[in-house]
Protein backbone atom coordinates (compact mmCIF):
# COMPACT_ATOMS: atom_id res chain seq x y z
CA UNK A 1 0.00 0.00 0.00
CA UNK A 2 1.38 3.43 -0.86
CA UNK A 3 0.32 6.95 0.00
CA UNK A 4 0.60 8.13 -3.59
CA UNK A 5 -0.11 6.84 -7.05
CA UNK A 6 2.80 4.42 -7.47
CA UNK A 7 3.38 3.67 -11.14
CA UNK A 8 4.02 0.02 -11.89
CA UNK A 9 7.61 -0.85 -12.79
CA UNK A 10 8.98 -4.12 -14.06
CA UNK A 11 7.11 -4.35 -17.35
CA UNK A 12 10.57 -3.80 -18.79
CA UNK A 13 13.52 -5.40 -16.98
CA UNK A 14 15.34 -2.61 -15.11
CA UNK A 15 18.61 -3.88 -16.59
CA UNK A 16 17.30 -3.32 -20.14
CA UNK A 17 16.78 0.44 -19.98
CA UNK A 18 20.24 1.43 -21.17
CA UNK A 19 19.21 2.65 -24.63
CA UNK A 20 16.24 4.60 -23.27
CA UNK A 21 18.50 6.13 -20.62
CA UNK A 22 20.99 7.15 -23.33
CA UNK A 23 18.26 8.80 -25.42
CA UNK A 24 16.63 10.58 -22.49
CA UNK A 25 19.99 11.76 -21.14
CA UNK A 26 20.84 13.20 -24.55
CA UNK A 27 17.43 14.86 -24.78
CA UNK A 28 17.90 16.46 -21.36
CA UNK A 29 21.08 18.16 -22.59
CA UNK A 30 18.92 20.53 -24.64
CA UNK A 31 17.25 21.64 -21.43
CA UNK A 32 20.71 22.07 -19.92
CA UNK A 33 21.86 24.12 -22.92
CA UNK A 34 18.83 26.41 -22.68
CA UNK A 35 19.35 26.84 -18.93
CA UNK A 36 23.04 27.62 -19.34
CA UNK A 37 22.31 30.12 -22.09
CA UNK A 38 19.57 32.12 -20.35
CA UNK A 39 19.58 31.59 -16.58
CA UNK A 40 21.97 33.49 -14.32
CA UNK A 41 24.61 30.96 -13.26
CA UNK A 42 25.24 30.01 -9.65
CA UNK A 43 28.26 28.33 -8.13
CA UNK A 44 26.76 24.88 -7.56
CA UNK A 45 25.23 24.65 -11.06
CA UNK A 46 21.75 24.67 -9.52
CA UNK A 47 20.52 26.98 -12.30
CA UNK A 48 20.67 24.00 -14.67
CA UNK A 49 18.63 21.72 -12.40
CA UNK A 50 15.39 20.34 -13.77
CA UNK A 51 12.07 19.54 -12.09
CA UNK A 52 9.79 16.57 -12.67
CA UNK A 53 6.19 17.31 -13.72
CA UNK A 54 3.67 14.47 -13.78
CA UNK A 55 1.61 16.25 -16.43
CA UNK A 56 3.24 14.86 -19.56
CA UNK A 57 5.85 12.84 -17.64
CA UNK A 58 8.27 15.67 -18.25
CA UNK A 59 11.49 17.20 -17.07
CA UNK A 60 11.23 20.99 -17.05
CA UNK A 61 13.75 23.82 -16.83
CA UNK A 62 13.56 26.74 -14.50
CA UNK A 63 12.28 29.95 -16.12
CA UNK A 64 14.59 31.11 -18.92
CA UNK A 65 12.51 34.27 -19.33
CA UNK A 66 9.47 35.50 -17.35
CA UNK A 67 6.96 32.64 -17.38
CA UNK A 68 8.85 30.67 -20.05
CA UNK A 69 10.25 27.14 -19.57
CA UNK A 70 11.24 24.26 -21.82
CA UNK A 71 10.06 20.72 -21.12
CA UNK A 72 11.13 17.28 -22.33
CA UNK A 73 8.39 14.66 -22.24
CA UNK A 74 10.26 11.41 -21.71
CA UNK A 75 7.90 8.74 -23.07
CA UNK A 76 7.78 10.30 -26.55
CA UNK A 77 11.01 12.32 -26.40
CA UNK A 78 9.18 15.54 -27.27
CA UNK A 79 10.39 19.08 -26.60
CA UNK A 80 7.92 21.91 -26.05
CA UNK A 81 7.95 25.39 -24.55
CA UNK A 82 5.45 26.40 -21.90
CA UNK A 83 4.30 29.95 -21.22
CA UNK A 84 2.74 30.68 -17.83
CA UNK A 85 2.24 26.95 -17.33
CA UNK A 86 0.54 26.35 -20.70
CA UNK A 87 2.14 24.55 -23.61
CA UNK A 88 2.63 26.63 -26.73
CA UNK A 89 1.28 25.41 -30.05
CA UNK A 90 4.48 23.96 -31.53
CA UNK A 91 6.05 20.78 -30.20
CA UNK A 92 9.14 19.02 -31.49
CA UNK A 93 9.34 15.24 -31.79
CA UNK A 94 12.99 14.29 -31.56
CA UNK A 95 12.50 10.91 -33.25
CA UNK A 96 14.43 10.77 -36.53
CA UNK A 97 15.65 14.35 -36.03
CA UNK A 98 19.30 15.32 -35.74
CA UNK A 99 20.77 17.64 -33.12
CA UNK A 100 21.18 20.29 -35.84
CA UNK A 101 17.41 20.19 -36.44
CA UNK A 102 16.72 20.50 -32.73
CA UNK A 103 18.90 23.59 -32.60
CA UNK A 104 17.15 25.09 -35.63
CA UNK A 105 13.74 24.51 -34.03
CA UNK A 106 14.88 26.11 -30.79
CA UNK A 107 16.14 29.19 -32.61
CA UNK A 108 12.80 29.69 -34.35
CA UNK A 109 10.82 29.18 -31.14
CA UNK A 110 13.04 31.58 -29.22
CA UNK A 111 12.52 34.19 -31.93
CA UNK A 112 8.74 33.72 -31.72
CA UNK A 113 8.90 34.08 -27.92
CA UNK A 114 10.87 37.32 -28.14
CA UNK A 115 13.99 35.77 -26.59
CA UNK A 116 17.43 36.77 -27.86
CA UNK A 117 18.40 33.70 -29.83
CA UNK A 118 21.98 34.91 -30.24
CA UNK A 119 22.56 33.87 -26.64
CA UNK A 120 21.81 30.21 -27.32
CA UNK A 121 24.94 28.10 -26.93
CA UNK A 122 25.14 24.36 -27.50
CA UNK A 123 28.42 24.05 -25.60
CA UNK A 124 28.50 21.94 -22.44
CA UNK A 125 31.25 22.15 -19.80
CA UNK A 126 31.20 18.40 -19.24
CA UNK A 127 31.12 15.18 -21.21
CA UNK A 128 28.45 12.52 -21.16
CA UNK A 129 28.89 9.04 -22.66
CA UNK A 130 27.74 8.86 -26.27
CA UNK A 131 26.67 12.48 -26.66
CA UNK A 132 24.76 12.81 -29.95
CA UNK A 133 25.91 15.85 -31.91
CA UNK A 134 25.94 17.35 -35.40
CA UNK A 135 23.79 16.48 -38.40
CA UNK A 136 24.84 12.88 -39.07
CA UNK A 137 23.03 10.95 -36.32
CA UNK A 138 19.32 11.11 -35.50
CA UNK A 139 17.55 10.45 -32.22
CA UNK A 140 15.67 7.16 -32.54
CA UNK A 141 12.93 7.21 -29.93
CA UNK A 142 10.12 5.14 -31.43
CA UNK A 143 11.84 1.72 -31.18
CA UNK A 144 12.46 2.40 -27.46
CA UNK A 145 9.01 3.78 -26.63
CA UNK A 146 8.21 1.05 -24.07
CA UNK A 147 11.58 1.51 -22.39
CA UNK A 148 11.23 5.31 -22.35
CA UNK A 149 7.82 5.04 -20.73
CA UNK A 150 9.23 2.61 -18.15
CA UNK A 151 12.07 5.02 -17.43
CA UNK A 152 9.55 7.83 -16.95
CA UNK A 153 7.80 5.66 -14.34
CA UNK A 154 11.05 5.40 -12.39
CA UNK A 155 11.48 9.16 -12.40
CA UNK A 156 7.85 9.81 -11.47
CA UNK A 157 8.05 7.32 -8.60
CA UNK A 158 11.35 8.78 -7.45
CA UNK A 159 9.90 12.29 -7.34
CA UNK A 160 7.06 11.02 -5.13
CA UNK A 161 9.30 8.92 -2.87
CA UNK A 162 11.77 11.76 -2.37
CA UNK A 163 8.94 14.17 -1.54
CA UNK A 164 7.62 11.67 1.01
CA UNK A 165 11.05 11.26 2.61
CA UNK A 166 11.73 15.00 2.61
CA UNK A 167 8.38 15.91 4.14
CA UNK A 168 8.71 13.27 6.85
CA UNK A 169 12.31 13.95 7.84
CA UNK A 170 12.64 17.73 7.47
CA UNK A 171 12.44 19.43 10.89
CA UNK A 172 9.39 21.70 11.27
CA UNK A 173 11.55 24.80 11.62
CA UNK A 174 13.58 24.06 8.46
CA UNK A 175 12.75 24.95 4.88
CA UNK A 176 12.28 21.80 2.76
CA UNK A 177 14.97 21.22 0.16
CA UNK A 178 14.11 21.15 -3.52
CA UNK A 179 13.93 17.89 -5.44
CA UNK A 180 16.18 18.32 -8.44
CA UNK A 181 17.29 16.42 -11.51
CA UNK A 182 20.88 17.22 -12.49
CA UNK A 183 21.30 17.02 -16.29
CA UNK A 184 24.99 16.12 -16.11
CA UNK A 185 24.67 12.88 -14.13
CA UNK A 186 20.89 12.60 -14.82
CA UNK A 187 20.27 11.79 -11.15
CA UNK A 188 17.25 13.05 -9.24
CA UNK A 189 17.88 13.80 -5.58
CA UNK A 190 17.14 15.82 -2.48
CA UNK A 191 19.55 16.96 0.23
CA UNK A 192 18.47 16.34 3.81
CA UNK A 193 20.24 18.90 5.99
CA UNK A 194 21.18 18.06 9.56
CA UNK A 195 22.83 20.05 12.36
CA UNK A 196 21.67 23.48 11.27
CA UNK A 197 21.99 22.88 7.55
CA UNK A 198 25.77 22.52 7.44
CA UNK A 199 26.81 20.89 4.19
CA UNK A 200 29.16 18.42 5.89
CA UNK A 201 26.23 17.07 7.90
CA UNK A 202 23.88 16.59 4.94
CA UNK A 203 22.56 13.29 3.62
CA UNK A 204 21.78 13.04 -0.08
CA UNK A 205 18.91 10.79 -1.14
CA UNK A 206 18.14 10.12 -4.77
CA UNK A 207 17.56 7.97 -7.81
CA UNK A 208 20.13 7.27 -10.50
CA UNK A 209 18.72 5.91 -13.77
CA UNK A 210 21.75 3.65 -14.15
CA UNK A 211 25.43 4.31 -14.73
CA UNK A 212 28.83 2.67 -14.89
CA UNK A 213 28.37 1.21 -11.42
CA UNK A 214 24.88 -0.26 -11.87
CA UNK A 215 23.27 -0.79 -15.26
CA UNK A 216 19.76 -0.15 -13.94
CA UNK A 217 17.83 2.44 -11.93
CA UNK A 218 18.71 2.51 -8.25
CA UNK A 219 17.93 4.54 -5.16
CA UNK A 220 20.85 5.74 -3.09
CA UNK A 221 21.53 7.33 0.27
CA UNK A 222 24.96 8.94 0.64
CA UNK A 223 26.11 10.00 4.12
CA UNK A 224 28.26 13.10 4.61
CA UNK A 225 32.04 13.07 4.35
CA UNK A 226 32.44 9.51 2.94
CA UNK A 227 32.70 7.66 6.28
CA UNK A 228 35.31 4.97 6.80
CA UNK A 229 34.13 1.63 5.45
CA UNK A 230 34.80 -0.08 8.79
CA UNK A 231 32.39 2.39 10.43
CA UNK A 232 29.27 1.65 8.40
CA UNK A 233 26.04 0.82 10.26
CA UNK A 234 23.81 -2.14 9.60
CA UNK A 235 21.00 -1.52 7.11
CA UNK A 236 17.98 -3.57 5.96
CA UNK A 237 19.13 -6.65 4.06
CA UNK A 238 17.41 -5.68 0.83
CA UNK A 239 20.00 -2.93 0.25
CA UNK A 240 23.77 -2.89 0.39
CA UNK A 241 26.66 -0.53 1.01
CA UNK A 242 28.61 0.63 -2.03
CA UNK A 243 32.22 1.60 -1.29
CA UNK A 244 33.98 1.93 -4.66
CA UNK A 245 34.71 5.62 -5.47
CA UNK A 246 31.88 6.76 -3.23
CA UNK A 247 30.19 5.49 -0.07
CA UNK A 248 26.45 5.05 -0.07
CA UNK A 249 23.56 2.66 0.42
CA UNK A 250 22.11 1.20 -2.78
CA UNK A 251 18.67 -0.24 -3.46
CA UNK A 252 18.56 -1.50 -7.04
CA UNK A 253 15.58 -1.51 -9.35
CA UNK A 254 15.86 -5.28 -9.66
CA UNK A 255 15.47 -5.68 -5.90
CA UNK A 256 12.47 -3.36 -5.92
CA UNK A 257 10.77 -5.31 -8.70
CA UNK A 258 11.65 -8.77 -7.38
CA UNK A 259 10.32 -7.92 -3.93
CA UNK A 260 7.19 -6.14 -5.13
CA UNK A 261 8.14 -2.91 -3.37
CA UNK A 262 6.16 0.30 -3.79
CA UNK A 263 6.53 3.87 -2.63
CA UNK A 264 5.97 3.46 1.10
CA UNK A 265 8.31 0.45 1.18
CA UNK A 266 11.13 2.41 -0.43
CA UNK A 267 10.51 5.47 1.74
CA UNK A 268 10.59 3.19 4.81
CA UNK A 269 13.87 1.65 3.68
CA UNK A 270 15.39 5.10 3.14
CA UNK A 271 14.13 6.24 6.53
CA UNK A 272 15.74 3.24 8.23
CA UNK A 273 19.05 3.99 6.51
CA UNK A 274 18.88 7.64 7.54
CA UNK A 275 18.20 6.67 11.13
CA UNK A 276 21.13 4.23 11.14
CA UNK A 277 23.40 6.88 9.68
CA UNK A 278 22.23 9.45 12.21
CA UNK A 279 23.01 7.05 15.07
CA UNK A 280 26.47 6.39 13.61
CA UNK A 281 27.30 10.07 13.20
CA UNK A 282 26.16 10.84 16.75
CA UNK A 283 28.03 7.94 18.31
Amino acid sequence: MTSFDWRPVGNVNPRELGKARHLAHNGAQWLARIARSYIEPVADEAHTCLSWVDDGNALVTQAIAPGLVLELRLPELVLQFKEEGERVSHEFEMHERTPAKVEAWLLVELLHRGVDRERLSTDLPYKIPGLITGDAVSYSAAPSSDELRELSHWYANAASVLALVRDKHTPPEAEPSKIRCWPHQFNMDVVMHRNGGKHNHSIRVGLAPGDGYYGEPYFYVTPPLNPATEDLPDIPDIGHWHTKDFVGVILTGSQIVENGMAGDDIAGFIGAVMSAEQERSCA
